[in-house]
């Protein structure tokens, strides 16, 4: 697994909430802003306080989409039935999709689908809503 430095505040994380697992472990996973970071396919993720007040530790990319996602951003975490799931528009605004990630553990590894497409519809970007707005 890659090791990542911590991000700078404010400079690279794109829109990422906490959560919490059931096994009261708080994480962060967030996308890169590629405007800031030049990163636009990973996601990395970090362990946090309880309390979701800090992170701990170094952060670890989880996911690189390099070959078959080249952007991924906002991604939204779940869990359900022992697995974890992450929901994360890939592939740009315009021609992209909705992808999910899952996995047994945070750290992965990650299995990829993707679920939702542009189709037919003439909704600019409608995996947009699905899990990154």
């Amino acid at each position: 697994m890659e090791r990542s430095a911590l991000p700078a505040r404010g400079q690279r994380l794109d829109r990422s909430l906490p959560v919490l697992d059931d096994n009261g472990q708080a994480w962060l996973v967030h996308a890169f802003a590629h405007s800031r970071s030049g990163i636009k396919h990973k996601l990395q993720l970090f362990a946090m306080a309880p309390d979701a007040s800090e992170l701990l530790g170094e952060g670890q990319i989880i996911y690189d989409g390099c070959c078959d996602l080249p952007t991924l951003e906002g991604p939204k975490v779940y869990q359900r039935a022992g697995w974890y799931y992450i929901f994360a528009p890939a592939g740009g605004v315009e021609n992209g999709w909705q992808t999910v990630l899952r996995a047994r553990q945070m750290t992965g590894p990650w299995e990829a689908k993707n679920v939702l497409f542009q189709g037919n519809t003439s909704i600019n970007g409608p995996h947009q809503a699905a899990g990154g707005g």
